[in-house]
C-alpha cells in the first residue's frame, strides 16, 4: 500500500513542509504537491522509494530562495546512495543570479536543480528547470536513470550532466546552457548505455 501525503495551496507551504512530508514516509510513498509556489532555502533530501508529484509544470513551482546557494533536490545518502526515486510534473526556479558558491563548499557542484549521487532507478518526468546556477539534472555514479519530458531554460552549466552513470535514457529540451561556464547542453562523462534525444 502506498501512503500519500498531500500538500495543497491552502497555506504558505515551504520546502520545510515538503521535507517533513518525506520524513513522515520512512518506507517510501507518494507525495502530492498542490498548485502554488514553494520556497526552498536548503536542499530537500529525497529518500528511497519516494515519488514526488506536482500538479503540472505551470501549476507547481519549487523556487530556490535568493542566496540559498544549494541544490534544490538531492538524495539523502550520498555515500551509500538511495533507490527508486521519482520526481514528476513540476517546475524548479533557481534564481541563478542570486546564488554564489559558499566558502565551505569544496566540490564542483553546489547549486543544481536535481543532484543525485550513487543512486539506482531514478525517474524524472515532465519537469522544467529555469534559471539554475549550475545544472538542471546531474547524476554522479548512478544506474538506471530515465529523464523524459525534461526542459531546462537558462542554466549556468548543462541541462543534464552525468559522471560515471550507466543505463540512462533522456528526452529533453535545453535552451540557453553554459551561461556561467562554457558547457554543452547535455554532458555525459563516462558511463555506458547512454541514450539521449533533444527535442
Amino acid at each position: 500500500m502506498t501512503l500519500v501525503r498531500c500538500l495543497d495551496d491552502s497555506g504558505n507551504f515551504t520546502g520545510h513542509d515538503i521535507q517533513d512530508a518525506i520524513d513522515s514516509l520512512p518506507d517510501g510513498g507518494e507525495i502530492l504537491l498542490g498548485a502554488g509556489t514553494y520556497i526552498v532555502d536548503k536542499p530537500i533530501y529525497l529518500t528511497s522509494g519516494i515519488k514526488l508529484r506536482g500538479q503540472g509544470r505551470s501549476q507547481t513551482i519549487i523556487e530556490l530562495a535568493r542566496g540559498a546557494s544549494c541544490h534544490v533536490f538531492t538524495n539523502k545518502n550520498h555515500m551509500t546512495g538511495n533507490n527508486d526515486i521519482s520526481v514528476f510534473d513540476l517546475t524548479i526556479e533557481g534564481n541563478m543570479e542570486h546564488q554564489v558558491r559558499p566558502k565551505d563548499v569544496m566540490g564542483l557542484t553546489f547549486s543544481c536543480a536535481l543532484y543525485f549521487k550513487n543512486c539506482c532507478n531514478i525517474n524524472i518526468r515532465d519537469v522544467r528547470t529555469k534559471n539554475i546556477r549550475q545544472t538542471g539534472c546531474h547524476f554522479s555514479r548512478c544506474t538506471d536513470v530515465t529523464v523524459l519530458g525534461f526542459e531546462a531554460y537558462r542554466v549556468g552549466w548543462s541541462g543534464i550532466s552525468t559522471s560515471g552513470t550507466d543505463n540512462i535514457y533522456t528526452l529533453s529540451k535545453v535552451v540557453d546552457s553554459g551561461l556561467d561556464i562554457l558547457h554543452s547542453a547535455l554532458h555525459f562523462d563516462g558511463g555506458k548505455n547512454v541514450t539521449s534525444l533533444l527535442c
